[in-house]
């Protein structure tokens, strides 16, 4: 979960999809894929639980708030992601999106999501 966190963070689309599991791999090339989250900015993983063949996390992500604005929305992506094990490798089946996933918006005295310690508005809430 951690490398496909990370390919995604990096832009290493190609390796994003060579993770998926032949049965589930989508039919969407690297540069599609790429095309789609050129603009997404990833912030943090965190993994809540896993066991032989699941993970399940919470990762941080912005995007542009409205064409043209500088500033940027933040959302959530939790999950409860099935792998399976292909020529030895572990590979993505699926995943279940919870219903805590989307836009969130933090006041500005909550701590801040990238776990630094510090509140919201004196950390990464400048950028939001």
């Amino acid at each position: 979960m951690r490398s496909r966190y990370s390919a995604y963070a990096l832009g290493f689309y190609d390796y994003v999809l060579s993770t998926y599991a032949t049965e589930t791999r989508p039919s969407l090339t690297a540069q599609q894929l790429r095309n789609e989250n050129r603009q997404t900015q990833w912030h943090r993983l965190v993994v809540t639980a896993a066991s032989h063949n699941s993970v399940d996390f919470s990762a941080y992500y912005s995007e542009p708030s409205a064409m043209g604005s500088a500033s940027r929305t933040l959302f959530l992506l939790s999950e409860h992601s099935r792998f399976i094990q292909e020529d030895g490798r572990w590979r993505y089946y699926d995943g279940d999106i919870k219903a805590e996933s989307g836009p969130i918006k933090l006041g500005r005295n909550e701590p801040c999501f990238c776990a630094s310690g510090k509140k919201f508005k004196r950390c990464c809430g400048a950028r939001f």
